[in-house]
């Protein structure tokens, strides 16, 4: 799952059958979760995590690096009214570095 620059608030929640977890791993660059299904089973796992927010100018940034699995959501709650989200993949990221 990655997130290695965030910090885990409260247990995970894991919605779906089967045997799961979720540990840190510092090698795998984060979270490491394993979820054990059958079929075309469906998971949901919950993280509340604290992730460092960047001051740039007039502008909170934050910056998470997730997996690319197959097929995930990725569902961002924050307490502004204002707040403005944008969503770039490695490569968007690393063209607006020069790289």
């Amino acid at each position: 799952m990655r997130f290695a620059n965030a910090f885990l608030c409260q247990e995970p929640v894991f919605d779906g059958p089967g045997e799961h977890f979720l540990t840190f791993d510092s090698a795998q660059d984060g979270y490491v979760c394993w979820l054990q299904m059958n079929g075309d089973a469906v998971h949901k796992v919950t993280l509340h995590l604290l992730v460092p927010v960047d001051q740039v100018g007039d502008e909170s940034r934050l910056a998470l690096s997730v997996p690319t699995p197959l097929a995930s959501a990725l569902k961002l709650q924050v307490p502004e009214k204002t707040a403005e989200g944008i969503v770039r993949d490695t490569a968007d990221a690393a063209a607006s570095l020069g790289f």
